[in-house]
């Protein structure tokens, strides 16, 4: 066993699954973390490698470290990333301090919302980005790193009373809600909703076999309510809604943290892989969602998203989102950590948007 380096891994924490999570082969030897809070473990791992956190003593596992992990210890302290006082809390223990400047650091970024128990996103710290054939597994080289943002299951909640109460406000207010809400979502990861069921629909069209796929198409176009297909709202008369409603009206506050979601989510662009690192994740799959939205429990989309899961647990799935920087390169590092921030200030926002959704049977 290999003291020499070390991946981070944390929970960015769990909202209670729904009732029927879809299952998961990935990271199967981690348990769930209830209430810890994010950047909490230290994973199983190839390269930066170290034992798992459960049954072993924390001094163990923070005793590792080697000249790189120093050297990016040095440089988030320099970038002002990571703080003294972190520095100190972690008793001058390198991994821990990553840790701890994970998680603040993420804490910080989504103030005044919170990462803590949303969703089952984990944020893990990599100097490889494919374990199963990178050159670089097992190797003491954390030139490369990459941030990467991925979940364990999936929380499925039901939307479609919500979109009702919006069309009575306006018509068009269900869709412009959905726009900046699951758009700027899916800007840093993602989302199962009609839109996957308009386009196994769609699929489903062109390879007609029998009646049966006319009937299944028929129903299932049937399930997506004809306002969701209006056009949006521009922003100036979705805002001149949103100011005519109560201050105290559920409604407004959630228009308002769409509106909130989308702007934040578009202030950064998702830092790009280079040609390599895109090849070598050629024959991955399809990133697992970290939610679904529902119109109603057991409708055509959770059918749909339940095929999807099984489809993607033959894969091996890419993560969610994946942050790479350079170790030797301020500027990488920097924007590699403002990605970091937009990205967890939107999982903040879609938390405080869903707390007001009901979890889909």
């Amino acid at each position: 066993m290999s003291t020499s380096s070390a991946a981070i891994q944390s929970p960015v924490g769990g909202i209670l699954p729904g009732p029927r999570p879809v299952p998961r082969r990935r990271h199967a030897a981690v348990s769930a973390a209830g209430d810890l809070a994010p950047v909490d473990l230290i994973a199983p791992s190839r390269a930066l490698e170290l034992p798992t956190l459960f049954g072993v003593e924390d001094e163990y596992i923070y005793n590792g470290g080697t000249t790189g992990v120093c050297e990016l210890c040095k440089q988030l302290l320099r970038l002002e990333i990571g703080t003294l006082a972190d520095w100190e809390e972690s008793q001058h223990t390198p991994l821990k301090f990553i840790h701890l400047t994970l998680r603040h650091w993420m804490e910080k970024s989504a103030a005044p919302h919170s990462v803590r128990n949303s969703f089952g996103l984990e944020l893990f710290l990599h100097n490889w980005i494919d374990e199963w054939s990178d050159s670089r597994r097992g190797a003491d080289n954390v030139s490369r790193l990459y941030l990467m943002l991925d979940c364990s299951e999936v929380e499925a909640f039901n939307i479609g009373k919500l979109y009702d109460s919006l069309y009575r406000i306006h018509p068009r207010l269900p869709v412009s809600f959905y726009q900046r809400f699951v758009h700027g979502c899916c800007r840093w990861f993602r989302v199962w909703d009609h839109k996957d069921l308009t386009w196994e629909i769609e699929c489903l069209e062109e390879n007609y076999e029998d009646a049966n796929d006319r009937d299944t198409v028929a129903a299932w176009k049937a399930d997506i309510p004809r306002y969701m297909n209006r056009k949006p709202l521009p922003d100036r008369d979705y805002n001149r809604i949103v100011r005519k409603l109560s201050p105290r009206s559920k409604f407004r506050r959630l228009l308002e943290l769409a509106a909130e979601l989308h702007d934040v989510s578009h202030s950064a662009s998702p830092m790009e892989l280079t040609q390599d690192e895109r090849d070598s994740l050629d024959n991955h799959g399809n990133s697992y969602p970290v939610f679904s939205l529902h119109f109603y429990s057991m409708d055509a989309v959770r059918a749909t998203l339940d095929s999807e899961g099984n489809l993607i647990m033959q894969t091996t799935p890419l993560p969610n989102t994946i942050i790479p920087f350079t170790l030797d390169n301020d500027e990488e590092v920097k924007a590699a950590f403002d990605n970091l921030a937009v990205a967890s200030k939107v999982i903040g926002i879609a938390a405080a948007i869903t707390k007001y959704l009901p979890y889909s049977e």
